[in-house]
C-alpha cells in the first residue's frame, strides 16, 4: 500500500534477500529479490562461496583425511571452500584417531593383520596374533618338509582367541 500517499509503495521498508539454493543459510550474491519479509529460500545473509554444496559456507571446519579411509588425521582448518583431502564432521566416521593417515588400510576401525603395523591404532603391534612356522611343500601332498629343512620365514601368523 502507499502508506504515506506519495504514489510509491513499500518505498525504504524492503529489504534484499539472497536465494539460499542449498539451504545451508547463507545466500548467493548474485540472485537478490526485494521484498518486505523473506521469501521462502532466500536469506538475509549473501556470503555463500558455493551455492551448490551445503557444506560450502563461511567459517566451515574441514578435517584432513588424506588417506581416504574416514578417519581423520586431527588436523583441521576453517574455509569456506573444500580444501584437497578434507572433509566435513558428518562425512567422516571420526574426526582424529587416524595414526598413519597416509595408509588407508591402518585406522581405529581396522582389523589388526600380521604385518608388523599397529593396523588399528591401539599402540599394540600385531595383537592376539602368534607366530606359526610353515615348511616347504615341495611335493604338493600338503605336508611340509619338517628334515629338509626348507622352512618359509617364521614370521607367519594366525590370530589366536583370547
Amino acid at each position: 500500500m502507499d502508506d504515506n500517499c506519495n504514489t510509491q509503495i513499500d518505498e525504504g521498508v524492503q529489504t534484499t534477500f539472497y536465494a539460499d539454493n542449498d539451504n545451508d543459510g547463507f545466500g548467493d550474491l548474485a540472485s537478490t529479490i526485494q521484498a518486505c519479509s523473506a521469501p521462502a529460500g532466500y536469506v538475509t545473509d549473501n556470503t555463500d562461496c558455493d551455492d551448490t554444496d551445503a557444506n560450502e559456507f563461511p567459517g566451515q571446519t574441514w578435517y584432513l583425511d588424506a588417506d581416504g579411509d574416514g578417519y581423520g588425521s586431527g588436523s583441521s582448518q576453517v574455509a569456506c571452500t573444500r580444501p584437497a583431502n578434507h572433509y566435513t564432521a558428518a562425512e567422516l566416521t571420526e574426526t582424529s584417531g587416524d595414526c598413519d593417515d597416509s595408509n588407508a588400510n591402518v585406522n581405529p576401525g581396522a582389523a589388526e593383520a600380521c604385518n608388523g603395523l599397529d593396523d588399528n591404532c591401539n599402540d599394540q603391534t600385531d595383537e592376539n596374533i602368534t607366530n606359526q612356522d610353515y615348511y616347504a611343500d615341495n611335493d604338493g601332498d600338503g605336508y611340509g618338509e619338517w628334515n629338509a629343512g626348507q622352512r618359509l620365514p617364521a614370521a607367519r601368523c594366525r590370530i589366536t582367541s583370547d
